[in-house]
Formats: C-alpha cells, sequence, structure tokens
C-alpha cells in the first residue's frame, strides 16, 4: 500500500535513507512519521521499492503500521528515547521481534528519534548484520546524524523547497551547474547554496574524494560528520553561499568551510543558546573530534578549518 505524501518530504526522507545507510556495518535502514494523531506512523525503508509517478518521476513506497507495535522504532517515536544494542540485549522486551530479525541474518539495533524543537517528528532504525560494540564514539555518531536527519525531514516537512536555486561548484568537474575549476590531486573545493539539501550533497563530495585518496573509513567517517555539523550550520546561519575544501597531505586531511555571510559555519553559541542545539553541539564535536580547528573571520565572511591525521586507524576520541 502506497501511503506517502510525495513531493519534497519524499525527496528528503530517501536522501536520509541513503546518507544512513552509508554508515558503516549498517545494511537496511527504516524511517517512521506520525500520523493520525500519533496512532499510527507512515513507515518507508531503504529496501522497498520507489513507486513511479510518472516519466522521470519516482516517490517512496510507504505503508502504514500501528504505533503501538512493540518494536524499538515505534517505542522510540513514542518515548523519544534512543534503543541502541544487540539483539541478545532487546530480546526480553522486544521477543517477537528479536526472533524475526535474527531469521533475517540482523546481529544489532540502532533506533533513534528524529527530533526537532524538542518535539519528536519521527524515528529511524538502522540493522547491523555483524556484531557491533556501540562505544561513545560511534553512538555520538549515530546520534549526531539523527539531528541531522531530523533537520532534513523537519524542514521539508515545513515545505522548504531542496531544489530553488542550488548551485554547486567543483573543482576539476563540471557539476551541472555550469562551474568547472582546475584539477587537482590534492586539493578538492564545492560551493553551495544554503540550503538543506546541500547537507547531503557535501556529504557525498566529500566521501568520493576521501575514498578515492583511499583515506582510512574510521577517519573518513569522522571528517564527513565534522563537515555535517559545519555545512548545517552555514544552512541554517548564513545568508549567501559557502564554499568546502578538502586539502589531502602526507599525514593529515584538511577541511574547511567558509561562508560569505553573517553567522555562518563559524557561528559561536551565544550565552542563551541551548548547549545541544544544532549549532552549539555541531562546533563542540568538532572540537571534540579534529586534531586541530579553528576559525578565521574577515570582512568577507569566516572560515573554519580542521585537520584530521590519517596516521591513525579510528577517528579521534569524545574525550
Amino acid at each position: 500500500m502506497r501511503a506517502g505524501p510525495g513531493g519534497d518530504l519524499d525527496a528528503a526522507v530517501a536522501q536520509v535513507l541513503d546518507l544512513l545507510g552509508e554508515t558503516s556495518g549498517v545494511t537496511r535502514v527504516g524511517l517512521a512519521l506520525p500520523e493520525g494523531a500519533g496512532r499510527r506512523l507512515r513507515f518507508t525503508s531503504s529496501d522497498r521499492d520507489v513507486v513511479s509517478a510518472g516519466p522521470g518521476d519516482g516517490s517512496l513506497d510507504w505503508c502504514h503500521i500501528d504505533a503501538y507495535d512493540d518494536v524499538p522504532l515505534t517505542t522510540v517515536v513514542r518515548t523519544g528515547e534512543p534503543m541502541i544494542g544487540g539483539l541478545e540485549a532487546l530480546d526480553a522486551r522486544f521477543a517477537e521481534f528479536v526472533t524475526q530479525q535474527r531469521r533475517l541474518g540482523v546481529r544489532a539495533v540502532a533506533a533513534l528519534p528524529l527530533v526537532v524543537e524538542q518535539t519528536v517528528i519521527g524515528g529511524v532504525v538502522l540493522f547491523y548484520e555483524e556484531r557491533q560494540r556501540f562505544g561513545p564514539h560511534q553512538v555520538a555518531l549515530l546520534e549526531v546524524s539523527a539531528v541531522r536527519a531530523a533537520v532534513q525531514v523537519g524542514q521539508a516537512t515545513r515545505q522548504v523547497s531542496l531544489d530553488r536555486g542550488l548551485r554547486v561548484e567543483e573543482v576539476g568537474e563540471d557539476a551541472g551547474a555550469g562551474h568547472a575549476g582546475v584539477a587537482s590531486d590534492d586539493l578538492a573545493r564545492f560551493e553551495v547554496e544554503p540550503l538543506p539539501v546541500s547537507v547531503a550533497l557535501s556529504r557525498r563530495f566529500a566521501r568520493r574524494h576521501l575514498t578515492d585518496w583511499k583515506i582510512d573509513e574510521d577517519v573518513a567517517d569522522t571528517i564527513i560528520l565534522c563537515l555535517s555539523e559545519l555545512v548545517t550550520n552555514v544552512v541554517m546561519h548564513a545568508v549567501s553561499t559557502s564554499r568546502i575544501e578538502l586539502g589531502r597531505r602526507p599525514e593529515s586531511v584538511r577541511l574547511s568551510v567558509r561562508d560569505r555571510g553573517v553567522g555562518g559555519a563559524g557561528r559561536a553559541p551565544e550565552p542563551q543558546d541551548d548547549p545541544l542545539s544544532v549549532h552549539g553541539r555541531g562546533l563542540q564535536l568538532v572540537a571534540a573530534l579534529a586534531d586541530e580547528w579553528g576559525s578565521d573571520t574577515d570582512a568577507a565572511g569566516t572560515t573554519v578549518w580542521c585537520t584530521f591525521s590519517t596516521r591513525r586507524t579510528g577517528g579521534a576520541g569524545l574525550g
């Protein structure tokens, strides 16, 4: 049964499923949004078919599920509390669900709420076919990915257009908007408008180049997380385009995000800001995860930069 709303929301959810599906070890992603005064949920997942609505137009395949089904995803939507762990840890609470997932080869699950302005607008669930340690660093990555997903879906539900005025510019490639540059093996540059879709585009841009450069997967995940935080700040606060730059060095990667407006990537939290808000937590995470970071402000805008060692076998810790 197709129950989805289509349009911008389908586009945003498709991007969320795609990006969460890139998380290390994840084999399937599901997403649910409340409907009918919260008694039921619209559900779709990364393994459901795209429904064609016409030539060149595809929409997600949604179905309805009972909001009170005893499974982790509906539980996090109702309670707003994440549920992360191996199937053995979930067995006592969700015996039927665990039995079904074991038959499918699932070994671990991460279900997280999508929260916007202290309101739960939905939830996501990630399935793993290998056991997971779910240490502090991994859990932090999952929680921030859920924040990013909530921003993306929340903006789409408020009918924020995902395609108006999008412009990208990449060194060495014509990105489809008529902006070609000079190629470099050790430098990649990307320019985006302050729109919600820019976060997803930026992540894909970085992932492609970091893969080409054969950067360790854990280090690449950390770089992309920090990039997401900085671009989200630009999307939320800047008033013009921003430029992303990745530079490969012999033993490190340097990331910089430059905005050309007031209060973008480098906006420091105001005293009254919630320390767990998107921009506040974003800069805190950059400081915690990068080996070095800083910001430079001039009359034309602000640049936030950070470096990541490629000598280690994993990302930086949180402490």
